[in-house]
């Protein structure tokens, strides 16, 4: 044993017995806070703890979490006794928890309704109590509620915690028709696969459960899903499968992360699971139907419903134990070790599943999972171990880069232990190396494909999902780097964005016996000098629903090509500067501090540069309940240093519920009196801030291209809208994307029209310009994980000075970016000039303005239409057959005479192909509010006020595209004046009403 495990053991061997305990007081200063990476609680909170686990309840007032109310779980840890993670320095990863009845919340906001009922002085449990009415989950839903008469509900929920366990109960009664809360009531039936949950919910009777928001730290799991619940999800998408009507039944829910994992369950039944991501999660546990009268109970009339919340070491084993203890369910104990075939070298990390029944008969995806020596482990021995119900069971190993690993049959009796022996293959392993033409490593992103076209990697056994079908992908700025992949052919696809070509590998071997060494070559081709490449919403593990650690995020930047990105986490301020600094990225990166305001129904708002309180918990961002946007705006301007002025833009602005132009109805075809037409939709009506006197643009940018969502960015017409209706060809993405002056003149005569309901970005931003708005458009990646939304892609070229980042300054950043020097992209670099003045400029024409439009790409991506936009209509188009240059692939100086005043805008785009650099969507984005209105539109008396979703691509190839800022031409010299909208533009028709349906 070396020394430093001696001494390891040593100190676990002192460390003294801790007697059984549970505690509940109000959180005094920072010292008490649990802390890491998700951790929300401030002082002035609650805090549960006991011998096992610690537990952090917001006090009343108003979620800084992905919650809305005060009163919820938000910090969860074990009880760590290591120094280390004292004094608010723990390993919290968990989002939120908070309980849901009839898909209302417990409205807790003001002072008292959060209070200890119990501080486990006495030797019993602690408890703490929420008291509140409620309400809509959504301002739409109260809407709703209005028209199905719902009667009104008290709620009481207990956090229990007992001395000595590592769960929490969850007690909820529910008090029916105005009465006074109740504390106890009848016990509610568990729910079966067979429950009408939304009809039980919105006419007849009472569901109860639990928002379970594991958060994007920790991979969620569930049994006879496994780790995968994109997959499960997409499937019963692909299906039809109405998840509200039709949902997945579960024994339990759990996520695991590093060193913590958390589980939920109902007490004596299943869970019904209607929404089900890491971040959106709906645990349904109890349901009793109404006695058939429209008040479903007489008033008074109160149910009781108990869930239990556990926290376990970093995998889905120890969180399960509480949970299986908690429901008292017969169990034996499982251990063993998990070790390499033909070397007996322990393997730590490698998952452990467990199926049910013999390995003949198990069913397709896992009930359980360890991790070998998961947690602190002081001697990583391949160790696990845990509780499973009593019954035949098949466990298996599995390590991902690893061929899987034989199955063994156990037999788990109650009360005893089964030890097993489990082993995994040999592995290959390759050495990659990434240079550029000079021979010096730069930071870049590596995809490796196995040969025969399929991944290696099992996404339900907690491998993650890549799209496009890589086995690995690898991101690095200090090369060579070493990849563990099962043996077989690969290739090698070296990227660095798009200014670089791509460096692609021969066919090469991975074999168990040896390392094998490739190297990849990226050339820059794409001369963007003068313009530095920037991110601008960018999301770390300080968001709630992010996965990316700092230094992934920082070293993912870099290898993506990105010099300038801002921190924009939601609701929180978080410096990367220091991790540049770390890692010596500084000569490749700079970087912001930003945030992203996240209310959920108003839109989202982003601002840099803002100044980081480092003691505040959310790094001194503000609280934005009951602010209206404008109050938002200011805000932002609040907390930056005194004497800046942030950059701030509206984010994703037709994102449905998240959506500011969606949620305030801005009107892209009209104008009164030369400005915006801002008219809500119905189903906001009821949202006290959402009303027309409230909308501003005081904002300096519209984010017209977001992550990739190519469905948001234009307003296709309405044949292109009712041919993808029909086929649902992902492939009509690019035809959505483009205009043709036959489209164009086909407008202006009437014969076309634009698609109703499907409102563009793009399309929004050309109106804005046209009533004389000047907003810089920007695109950013809304980065949240590292291959899921690519980071740097979307981006903005910046005008600068330097191409250097180390010398990059903030000010000058801001001072192009308010110039509107600027081009958005998703791979084509666009160079705009008018009269030999820039992208962003005003200048005076008496006559004749020659235009140079250069558009330029590298080679391994096809560019082949280019527009030009005069007052948001198309003026020229040219298709690119055979570009000048392999790079340069269109080069024009075309002359323009405005008769009037005018803008001009250039796009540039090309057929699908920027995989594996930017992979493909393959997964359907699907909006929250398309989720509710799916949920709720079989309701009789509601569907009359809800609307299908109109069909547009969700999954797609992504398309080449790319957007310049405008140049404005002040015709006269007399100053500039708005055009105003053309007249071509109208509103389209509802095509239902033309059919007469």
């Amino acid at each position: 044993m070396s020394l430093l495990l001696a001494l390891v053991a040593l100190l676990v061997a002192c460390a003294p017995e801790q007697e059984p305990f549970a505690r509940a007081f109000v959180i005094e200063d920072r010292s008490q806070l649990i802390g890491g990476p998700k951790a929300l609680a401030s002082p002035g909170d609650w805090m549960l703890e006991n011998d096992r686990i610690r537990i952090a309840v917001l006090d009343a007032g108003y979620s800084p979490g992905p919650s809305i109310y005060g009163g919820s779980v938000v910090d969860a840890d074990l009880q760590r006794y290591d120094p280390a993670f004292a004094h608010g320095q723990g390993a919290d990863l968990f989002a939120e928890l908070f309980c849901t009845a009839n898909m209302n919340l417990m409205e807790a906001v003001e002072p008292g309704q959060v209070e200890i009922v119990a501080d486990g002085s006495d030797g019993g449990p602690a408890t703490i109590r929420v008291t509140a009415g409620a309400r809509g989950f959504l301002s739409m839903l109260d809407a709703l509620w209005a028209l199905v008469a719902a009667p009104d509900l008290q709620i009481v929920t207990d956090y229990v915690l007992e001395p000595g366990v590592s769960f929490l109960r969850i007690r909820t009664t529910v008090t029916y028709g105005g009465a006074d809360p109740q504390l106890d009531g009848e016990p509610m039936p568990p729910v079966d696969g067979d429950t009408p949950l939304i009809e039980t919910a919105i006419s007849t009777g009472l569901v109860v459960g639990d928002f379970f928001l594991s958060g994007g730290s920790t991979d969620v799991f569930a049994p006879g899903i496994g780790f995968d619940e994109g997959l499960a999800v997409f499937e019963a998408y692909e299906a039809g499968r109405n998840l509200f009507l039709d949902p997945f039944v579960v024994d339990y829910l759990a996520s695991a992360g590093s060193h913590t994992s958390y589980g939920y369950a109902s007490v004596d039944g299943p869970l019904l699971v209607p929404m089900f991501t890491s971040n959106q999660t709906a645990g349904i546990a109890h349901a009793v139907e109404g006695d058939g009268s429209p008040s479903r109970f007489p008033a008074g009339t109160a149910w009781t419903s108990e869930r239990v919340f556990s926290v376990g070491d970093g995998d889905i084993g120890s969180a399960l134990d509480g949970l299986l203890e908690a429901r008292h369910i017969p169990r034996g104990e499982v251990v063993g070790r998990v070790t390499e075939a033909t070397t007996g070298r322990s393997l730590s990390g490698a998952h452990v599943f467990a199926w049910r029944g013999p390995p003949e008969t198990r069913e397709g995806r896992p009930w359980a999972e360890w991790r070998t020596d998961v947690g602190i482990d002081e001697v990583p021995d391949g160790s696990f171990g845990g509780d499973l119900p009593s019954g035949t069971w098949t466990l298996a190993a599995h390590l991902a880069g690893r061929p899987e690993g034989r199955p063994v049959q156990v037999e788990v009796v109650p009360g005893d232990r089964v030890r097993v022996a489990l082993e995994l293959p040999l592995a290959g392993q390759v050495e990659i190396d990434v240079v550029d033409e000079v021979g010096r490593p730069v930071p870049a992103k590596v995809s490796l494909f196995a040969t025969s076209g399929s991944s290696t990697r099992n996404t339900v056994l907690g491998d993650g999902w890549i799209s496009g079908g890589a086995s690995e992908v690898l991101f690095s700025a200090t090369w060579p780097v070493t990849a563990t992949l099962p043996t077989g052919e690969y290739t090698a696809v070296a990227s660095r964005g798009p200014e670089y070509e791509l460096g692609r590998s021969r066919a090469f071997l991975v074999s168990d016996h040896e390392t094998t060494r490739v190297r990849l070559l990226v050339i820059r081709s794409v001369d963007t000098t003068g313009f530095v490449a920037a991110d601008l919403h960018v999301h770390c593990d300080a968001s709630f629903d992010a996965e990316v650690p700092r230094t992934d995020r920082v070293v993912g930047m870099a290898a993506e090509g990105v010099e300038f990105f801002t921190s924009n986490d939601h609701d929180i301020l978080t410096i990367y500067a220091p991790t540049v600094d770390d890692l010596g990225l500084e000569p490749w990166l700079r970087t912001e501090v930003g945030v992203e305001v996240t209310p959920l129904e108003l839109g989202h708002f982003l601002g840099f540069p803002l100044s980081r309180d480092p003691w505040s918990p959310t790094g001194g961002a503000f609280g934005w309940d009951e602010m209206e946007p404008e109050d938002i705006l200011e805000g932002l301007r609040g907390i930056a240093d005194e004497g800046v002025d942030p950059f701030t833009t509206v984010a994703h602005p037709r994102d449905g519920i998240l959506g500011y132009f969606d949620q305030f109805g801005l009107d892209p075809y009209a104008s009164d009196d030369g400005d915006v037409v801002v008219v809500p939709p119905i189903l906001s009506l009821l949202h006290p801030l959402i009303h027309a006197d409230a909308f501003t643009l005081e904002m300096d940018a519209v984010e017209v291209f977001n992550s990739k969502r190519m469905e948001l960015i234009r307003t296709p017409t309405q044949a292109e809208a009712s041919a993808y209706a029909v086929d649902r060809d992902a492939d009509r993405i690019q035809d959505m994307l483009t205009r043709t002056l036959e489209e164009q003149e086909a407008l202006a005569d009437g014969t076309l029209d634009l698609a109703y309901g499907i409102l563009g970005q793009v399309d929004d931003w050309f109106t804005l310009l046209n009533l004389g708005y000047r907003h810089t458009a920007v695109g950013s990646s809304d980065s949240h994980s590292r291959t899921g939304t690519p980071a740097g892609w979307p981006r903005t070229y910046v005008a600068s000075e330097t191409d250097q980042p180390a010398y990059l300054e903030t000010d000058a950043v801001l001072e192009a970016l308010r110039a509107h020097r600027a081009v958005v992209t998703y791979g084509p670099f666009i160079r705009f000039e008018a009269d030999g003045e820039p992208v962003g400029s005003e200048i005076v024409a008496h006559g004749p303005v020659s235009l140079h439009i250069q558009v330029q790409a590298p080679t391994w991506f096809d560019v082949d239409h280019v527009e030009l936009y005069e007052n948001g209509t198309l003026l020229r188009e040219w298709t690119v057959d055979v570009p000048p240059d392999p790079i340069v692939r269109f080069d024009e100086v075309v002359e323009v005479e405005p008769s009037r005043d005018a803008w001009y805008v250039v796009v540039a785009n090309g057929p699908a192909g920027l995989d594996p650099a930017l992979p493909d969507e393959e997964r359907p984005y699907i909006q929250l509010q398309d989720v509710v209105i799916e949920a709720l539109s079989p309701i009789e008396a509601l569907s009359a006020f809800l609307s299908e979703p109109i069909p547009r691509p969700r999954a797609y190839p992504m398309v080449p595209y790319a957007l310049t800022n405008p140049i404005w031409v002040d015709v006269q010299g007399d100053g500039w004046t708005a055009p105003g909208l053309p007249d071509w533009l109208r509103a389209p028709p509802d095509p239902s009403e033309q059919d007469g349906l």
